[in-house]
């Protein structure tokens, strides 16, 4: 979407505009793209060009024509900052659960979600994504900018082979492209997972941020799960901070939906619209929107890098034997102790929320009156797809997000299988021979003539194979937040919670 308005800055140069988005003394890390470094892998460009300088450096740059592209400029928002319409969701939702003890955080991770954009004139990125599954809309206040998206159908996204395919170049630009100059009368919203590049026209300096919305849910889902498992190969930075608003995210839909607590009518619209009368049949899209935030609160540890990264490491390193055996047996992680227990109780209200879904709402297949337990269909065709993928993103060589491996990525994902008895039950009849897997993948090596049908599996189902109706059900008391916590909690989190108990112990002995 691109909005247009009147020009709402009015910067007298290129140096007035960086001075609203860094500080002179703030120091900047810089991409130098002037650099003459012979021979290299497009991916690998931007970290071979990295240096270190500041608002000078930028503003020396223009005038020697160099072609720089900084990174991210972290702005100094404050907390109190009035929040665009955009972000009205993550504002609902953090508003409508600071009555719980969902978490700690007294203010929404601002330093995360709000940015700024600096760059000379000829500095250009390569194709990708951006991280996280958050739609971005940002606004250029001074110079031109010319961002170039990529337009694909809906469940091509959606596929295995979207980037795994041996045809599939970053740069090749096979889908259809669109390209929009960007000045300081337009601002630009694009949802999750939109593949674009961007090339300054202009010197110009952006302003930006990053959002979730009720309506791109399931996008948000297909994009978190493509940055997490490529991550370097097709995205340029990792938010996992943002994590929490996904789990205010799921609050707020088990106080809008499951508890029934009225909201403000500017409030409701950001709930999922699973509105119907008793026998109407309930938009699909709008399901698999809440299906998505669920499924992102059970697998909320599989999917965070966080998760791989053994207490003290850095998140960009790789571990060794030793660090990874701490994050295997022992499943400690640079997660807060306080943040793994509100990814519980959010787990514990996505499965609440799951309750609450299959006794209000009857799915059945488009092909017939089949009825189907949407949920456990849901939940079980994207663990089956998300490891798939892993494994073949492994063959690859293509490392995940906190340099995942796949050992400790399937046992995250089975631990909260195992929560779910019926889902459980067909997990262990299909994974029984080993060979489900790689059965059916035939898997490409980027590169080769090899193409399978797995290039057509999607991480998600169809929404249009399903037709949804409400039914009348029974109003059930919710539980208490120490009951939701419990109801989150994994095999691995009792595992953890146990280890910390005796490390307390051990440490309080010695004190002694």
């Amino acid at each position: 979407i691109v909005i247009k308005h009147d020009a709402n800055d009015d910067f007298e140069s290129f140096s007035t505009a960086l001075d609203s988005v860094a500080g002179r003394d703030q120091t900047l890390e810089l991409q130098d793209l002037s650099v003459d470094i012979g021979e290299f892998d497009p991916l690998d460009r931007g970290a071979a060009c990295l240096a270190s300088g500041n608002v000078d450096t930028l503003v020396r740059a223009v005038d020697s024509g160099k072609r720089i592209l900084n990174a991210l400029l972290l702005l100094a928002v404050k907390p109190n900052t009035s929040m665009p319409w955009w972000l009205a969701l993550c504002q609902a939702a953090w508003e409508n659960t600071s009555w719980t003890v969902c978490d700690v955080n007294t203010f929404q991770p601002l330093a995360h979600i709000y940015w700024g954009l600096a760059a000379t004139t000829g500095a250009s990125t390569v194709w990708h994504m951006d991280a996280c599954g958050l739609a971005t809309a940002i606004h250029c206040s001074f110079g031109k900018k010319l961002w170039i998206v990529r337009k694909r159908d809906e469940f091509d996204d959606a596929t295995l082979g979207h980037l795994m395919d041996e045809k599939y170049d970053l740069e090749a630009g096979q889908e259809h492209s669109e390209a929009i100059l960007l000045d300081n009368t337009m601002t630009l919203i694009m949802p999750p997972g939109l593949q674009h590049a961007v090339y300054t026209s202009e010197s110009s300096v952006a302003e930006g941020c990053h959002f979730f919305t009720s309506r791109t849910l399931l996008d948000t889902l297909v994009a978190l799960s493509h940055s997490f498992i490529c991550h370097e190969f097709i995205t340029n930075t990792t938010r996992p901070e943002t994590r929490v608003l996904l789990r205010r995210l799921q609050h707020f839909a088990h106080r809008g939906l499951v508890r029934g607590v009225s909201l403000k009518p500017s409030e409701v619209h950001h709930l999922p619209n699973l509105e119907a009368p008793i026998g109407g049949q309930v938009d699909s899209k709008a399901v698999f929107d809440f299906l998505s935030l669920c499924t992102l609160s059970l697998f909320a540890e599989a999917l965070d890098p966080r998760t791989y990264v053994g207490p003290g490491q850095a998140l960009s390193s790789s571990p060794n034997a030793a660090e990874r055996k701490i994050v295997e047996e022992l499943c400690q992680s640079i997660l807060k102790p306080q943040e793994r227990r509100e990814i519980c109780l959010a787990r514990g209200c996505a499965r609440e929320c799951l309750e609450w879904f299959r006794d209000h709402f009857e799915a059945r297949s488009v092909t017939g009156d089949t009825i189907v337990d949407l949920p456990a269909v849901f939940i079980k065709h994207f663990a089956q797809a998300i490891l798939r993928y892993k494994f073949v993103a492994d063959k690859n060589d293509i490392a995940a997000d906190g340099h995942a491996w796949f050992s400790v990525f399937q046992a995250q994902i089975e631990a909260s299988l195992y929560m779910f008895m019926d889902v459980w039950i067909a997990w262990r009849e299909l994974t029984a021979d080993g060979k489900w897997l790689s059965d059916g993948l035939d898997y490409c090596v980027r590169g080769s003539d090899q193409k399978g049908s797995w290039l057509r599996e999607t991480l998600v189902p169809n929404h249009h194979h399903f037709r949804i109706f409400r039914k009348a059900g029974a109003s059930k008391q919710s539980r208490s937040i120490d009951e939701m916590e419990a109801f989150g909690r994994r095999d691995r989190d009792e595992k953890y919670l146990i280890a910390k108990q005796e490390q307390h112990t051990i440490t309080l002995d010695a004190h002694l």
